[in-house]
């Protein structure tokens, strides 16, 4: 898993209404916690606004108000007002116990969950089947390509191996947004392809 610096397409994504939800709801919460993030956003919107404003505009007449309404301006999006209540967030997540020590909780958009691993634990090495996007929220964790605090967001694509240790002390919660399932690697890997051969003769038996 890397620690790059993608906020650069992820925020001109964000500003153009290109992100899925899920993907929407990481840059909201990333802008929470990062200053970084925020002026990629803020240089995201100037960028837009700079387009739209040199971009020919064809006339339109504008439709007739309704007596006694008045004209008003669309007041300014300001970036602080796209940003996430993380709180709010974890506050109301309904954590499921998973195994290994791994607690997870629905965080809305489909394909984004809540993830808590308690300090000094971990996951066992894997990969995915498609691309994951972690944001540490709280605490931190290091693999093999670093320590990732809270604020930080990584990147693995399709592929890439790691294996996630949470530092002592306190808790790791991140949110994640996968576009692919978890694939475990060595014994842990071994173990969970037997386990689905094993419920696809029992399937299979009971049919």
């Amino acid at each position: 898993m890397q620690q790059t610096d993608i906020s650069a397409p992820l925020y001109f994504d964000y500003a153009a209404g290109a992100l899925s939800p899920a993907m929407a709801l990481l840059a909201r919460a990333h802008m929470s916690l990062s200053a970084d993030a925020r002026r990629w956003a803020e240089t995201a919107d100037a960028a837009g606004a700079a387009f739209l404003e040199d971009a020919p505009v064809a006339p339109v007449q504008a439709a007739p108000l309704l007596p006694g309404a008045t004209a008003v301006d669309a007041p300014d999006r300001a970036v602080a007002d796209d940003t996430l209540d993380v709180a709010a967030l974890l506050d109301g997540a309904n954590w499921r116990k998973r195994p290994l020590g791994v607690w997870e909780a629905d965080a809305g958009p489909a394909d984004a969950t809540l993830v808590r691993l308690p300090g000094g634990g971990g996951l066992p090495a894997h990969d995915h089947a498609g691309d994951e996007w972690t944001l540490v929220l709280s605490g931190a964790f290091e693999d093999e390509s670093g320590v990732h605090r809270a604020g930080d967001l990584c990147f693995a694509e399709p592929g890439v191996t790691h294996r996630p240790r949470v530092q002592r002390g306190e808790d790791c919660v991140c949110l994640v947004v996968r576009s692919g399932p978890m694939r475990m690697r060595g014994v842990w890997g071994a173990l969970s392809g037997a386990s689905r051969m094993a419920r696809a003769a029992l399937g299979k038996a009971a049919a």
